[in-house]
């Protein structure tokens, strides 16, 4: 994490632990999957969502804020990269304050 004052580590780590939670509990956001993930021949969202959840890979280069918001993994033979973000309920942009 790069060089930041008290309060954006705090932000973060904030950001950080709702992000975890969506992952490890499907619950506090919606989980969008593409129509092309979809069709993966052996796809289980079982299996995906084990696999969101028991993610630990995070890394400086991965995540440089400290949000663990981004990973990237192998299943069913395919790279695979999630991207976690923040909208307002009606999907329409990302509010400015993050989860404050």
């Amino acid at each position: 994490m790069p060089k930041s004052n008290g309060s954006s580590v705090l932000r973060a780590e904030a950001i950080a632990l709702l992000n975890d939670s969506l992952r490890k509990t499907q619950t506090g956001g919606s989980v969008m999957i593409t129509q092309n993930l979809r069709r993966v021949t052996g796809f289980d969202p079982v299996v995906l969502a084990k696999a969101l959840a028991d993610y630990t890979d995070f890394d400086p280069d991965s995540d440089p804020h400290g949000e663990r918001d981004f990973g990237n993994m192998i299943l069913w033979g395919y790279d695979l990269i999630w991207k976690i973000d923040l909208y307002d309920p009606g999907l329409v942009k990302i509010p400015l304050n993050g989860s404050f």
